[in-house]
């Protein structure tokens, strides 16, 4: 094949690494030799020969053994100590090595058929005879089939001991941000509505992030590289959200040389005519580029899904291919994560009156439950009035750690944005966030359900396993206290309740009711009547013993 080919067949380094790795870590139950074919990159080739040569000997696999053949094989080899080195630090437990080797060989065969392609052009433009050509492409077809069949029908199960004993790495290569929150070949869902400015969030954010620094909550791993695909600005509307970006980095005293990685670092690809699956092939040929030139991308932002999804938004039977079969066979090969844009659809409105909480936000991005499904991780970014905003986490949240002024567990940060009219994002005083939501439009004084709703922590996925409960009374100082309408409080609390989103608790002190979101509600509710069933029982038990000792002293 020519090397313009060659350059273009499938491959996944990282994956290539985890197999490897988890020979060289000495993790047990690994009975299968990496088959040398299945690496793509030569000197992991060389290594995943070293080790078959090595188990076939009857030999010990361990990283000196290892190199040792390497050298015996060829004293001029590409491998040096540092791929190996490399290598020792990828291994991320019995599970990732298991959907590692199956996705090489999944590769190795597409690049079989790749190569197939090539091979049989130029055995045609040679005169080759007609036969000959049919014969060999059907071998080709036909083992390929053989092995596909043989990887289709291995289940790949993973037991409950494997995974009690995984050990996930302190550095781990799969970690986008921190603390697990997104994981390479997963996708956050990042909402907003239209016009607020949610592109520009992001596209700052990716400086920082580009330099190994938080944005607005969101630490990274690692400096990472972020390919950003949009469709919505021109050339000098995208020029003015990068400066303006830079600007919101120098205010935070970013060095220039950091600014100039960041640069490197991010970039963008304009596309506003492919959609679906022409989408995806398009795309999937400028990560090939990039990879070409060595650019591995780390973070992928689609900026907005809607201008490339090609259908109905609502509808299963668009979306499902869409994500998991287009979005995540591109991850998948890229080993990348990424970042879905998302607008809001309108409010519904009966009577003059908005109908949902905030909870059905999530869902009223896109009309259909499958985007929030999907996707790993999610954000919303919601207007609070008077220029001011909360950035609000769902799926994962807890793992963020986000908390306030108090140090209490959060799931929201406070957005502003600029104040002398450029266009970035920044981190508003407590007191200017508060009195700009209470002077704002009005919005806020007379709050709706789903602002009544934000008393309550969504997210209840954490250190206790639960969010927080509120009295009637502490409902009622935290509704004034955001500048609320006192008089509209009962109301509030009424109608959240009628709507199944809060529910009191049952028990507790006398003449104190205690709310909380419906979910925590009944699991607490169920645990008290479990328990007070029990107490009951014991009681009932205590009393027939009272009676029986009774009867036998008569």
């Amino acid at each position: 094949m020519n090397k313009a080919a060659t350059d273009n067949l499938p491959s996944n380094d990282h994956a290539e690494k985890s197999v490897l790795a988890a020979w060289l870590g000495g993790q047990e139950g690994l009975d299968e030799s990496p088959d040398p074919v299945l690496f793509w990159n030569p000197a992991h080739r060389e290594i995943a020969h070293a080790i078959y040569e090595l188990r076939s000997q009857g030999g010990e696999v361990e990283l000196n053994s290892v190199w040792d053949q390497i050298q015996r094989n060829n004293k001029n080899s590409c491998c040096t100590h540092i791929h190996i080195s490399e290598i020792t630090f990828a291994g991320l437990g019995s599970t990732t090595y298991t959907s590692s080797l199956s996705l090489l060989k999944s590769l190795h065969s597409r690049r079989r058929i790749q190569e197939l392609g090539e091979t049989l052009s130029t055995r045609a433009l040679t005169g080759d005879p007609l036969p000959g050509l049919i014969q060999y492409a059907y071998g080709v077809i036909e083992n390929e089939s053989e092995a596909f069949n043989r990887q289709r029908d291995n289940l790949d199960l993973v037991t409950a001991d494997d995974l009690n004993s995984m050990v996930i790495p302190e550095n781990n290569p799969a970690e986008i941000f921190k603390h697990r929150y997104l994981c390479r070949k997963s996708a956050l869902l990042f909402i907003s509505n239209t016009g607020q400015g949610k592109s520009t969030l992001i596209y700052q954010g990716a400086y920082s992030w580009a330099i190994g620094k938080e944005a607005f909550g969101l630490e990274p791993a690692r400096p990472l590289t972020v390919l950003v695909v949009q469709a919505e600005n021109d050339e000098q509307d995208l020029a003015e959200m990068v400066q303006g970006g830079q600007k919101g980095l120098l205010g935070q005293k970013t060095s220039e040389e950091d600014l100039l990685e960041a640069r490197k670092r991010v970039l963008f690809f304009t596309e506003n005519s492919a959609v679906g699956f022409a989408f995806m092939a398009r795309l999937g040929n400028v990560l090939k580029k990039l990879r070409k030139e060595e650019i591995n991308i780390d973070l992928l932002v689609i900026d907005p899904v809607l201008s490339y999804l090609g259908g109905d938004p609502s509808k299963a039977e668009v979306v499902t291919p869409w994500l998991r079969q287009g979005i995540q066979e591109l991850m998948d090969r890229f080993d990348c994560a990424s970042i879905l844009i998302a607008h809001t659809a309108k409010p519904q409105v009966n009577h003059g009156r908005r109908i949902g909480s905030g909870i059905d936000e999530w869902y009223a991005a896109l009309g259909s439950v499958e985007w929030v499904n999907y996707c790993r991780a999610s954000l919303l970014l919601k207007p609070m009035g008077g220029g001011m905003f909360e950035l609000r986490a769902g799926k994962r949240g807890s793992r963020l750690r986000w908390k306030d002024k108090n140090q209490v567990p959060t799931y929201s940060q406070r957005l502003a944005h600029a104040k002398d009219g450029g266009i970035y994002w920044r981190i508003p005083e407590e007191d200017e966030f508060e009195a700009s939501t209470t002077q704002s439009s009005g919005r806020l004084r007379n709050p709706s359900v789903e602002d009544f709703m934000t008393l309550f922590l969504y997210t209840y996925e954490g250190p206790s396993g639960m969010a927080s409960t509120l009295t009637s009374g502490e409902m009622k100082s935290e509704f004034k206290a955001r500048g609320w309408v006192k008089d509209e409080y009962s109301a509030k609390r009424d109608r959240a309740e009628a709507l199944g989103l809060i529910k009191q608790i049952i028990g507790g002190k006398p003449n104190e009711k205690r709310y909380a979101i419906t979910e925590i509600a009944d699991r607490i509710n169920k645990e008290r009547a479990i328990r007070l069933q029990e107490e009951k029982a014991a009681k009932m038990e205590l009393k027939q013993k009272k009676l029986s000792g009774m009867e036998s002293l008569k």
